[in-house]
């Protein structure tokens, strides 16, 4: 599975994959408004390449995919933000820091989340807006969104502008039916939306899933930051909803590793990390079918 992971990258990263299984994707959505959103960030290599999408979760720190940044050292990454399209970025500040979680694992997709600390000459609080971290696991059947920069079908053309979706949560239950015995592992530590016409696509990795008040427009105080793009199968494809890292499962471990609490909410004790432990339970067994599905991971 390795060496068609490392396959299936090199050939995404000249923008010909066109596989099963990817990390990340905007299809069947809508230009952002100017002003909404302010959380997205795109996260780019220091030449100005966008590669995956992140979220502003304070005036220091971004949150994105661990498969966006576990093969990046930290001076070779940048984020951009505080616009909506790539060309209008307000701010653009290198990347001192990349936290990858300690288990994260490639093979599983288990604890796919990272963070990124910017570099504080170069941080601009007037240019985004961080949103807060949603704090329930059992969110039931609402209706959230998804944005980011990635392309508009798979192995298609990328977008140069802020785009976003509206996708309904899936209960894990049904997603697990939807995807086994060909995909990843699914854990309590994912959350799933999606599975019509509507998805994110590559590029869109480590961008945010957010859910807001019923017709709220994209603003900080009217939505929390739910999931992290993570992987999919193809992009919009029919019955398959996208996997994303559930970040109320993750929250303590956020705060930990950036020294405080996020917003305005407690520093809680929620578990913060997962082992897949596919012998206790074997529903979350996931096996890899290479004939079917190949990985397109938005890293070198």
């Amino acid at each position: 599975m390795h060496a068609l992971m490392r396959a299936c990258v090199a050939v995404l990263l000249v923008g010909a994959c066109q596989a099963l299984v990817r990390p990340g994707r905007i299809v069947g959505g809508e230009p952002v408004p100017e002003g909404d959103a302010m959380w997205q960030v795109s996260v780019q290599t220091r030449t100005g390449a966008h590669f995956c999408g992140g979220t502003l979760i304070s005036d220091e720190w971004v949150v994105t995919a661990a498969h966006c940044s576990v093969n990046f050292k930290a001076g070779a990454v940048q984020v951009a933000y505080g616009g909506n399209t790539l060309d209008s970025m307000k701010a653009v500040v290198p990347v001192s820091r990349i936290i990858v979680h300690e288990r994260y694992d490639p093979n599983s997709m288990v604890n796919d989340i990272a963070l990124l600390q910017m570099a504080p000459s170069a941080r601009s609080s007037r240019s985004g807006t961080p949103i807060p971290l949603e704090t329930r696991e059992d969110l039931g059947e609402e209706n959230c969104r998804v944005t980011g920069f990635g392309r508009l079908s798979s192995g298609g053309q990328v977008a140069d502008r802020l785009m976003g979706v509206w996708v309904p949560l899936r209960s894990l239950e049904d997603c697990i039916k939807d995807f086994l015995p060909e995909t990843y592992a699914l854990t309590d530590g994912h959350v799933c939306a999606g599975g019509g016409r509507e998805d994110a696509c590559q590029g869109d990795s480590g961008g945010p899933l957010v859910c807001c008040n019923q017709n709220s427009t994209l603003r900080s105080d009217e939505c929390n930051l739910v999931g992290v793009v993570s992987w999919g199968i193809g992009c919009a494809t029919p019955g398959k909803p996208g996997v994303y890292t559930k970040v109320a499962h993750y929250k303590s471990w956020i705060e930990e590793n950036i020294g405080g609490s996020v917003g305005d909410m407690e520093v809680t004790n929620a578990g913060g990390d997962i082992t897949p432990s596919y012998k206790s339970n074997k529903k979350f067994k996931a096996k890899i079918s290479k004939s079917k599905i190949r990985a397109e991971q938005t890293k070198p």
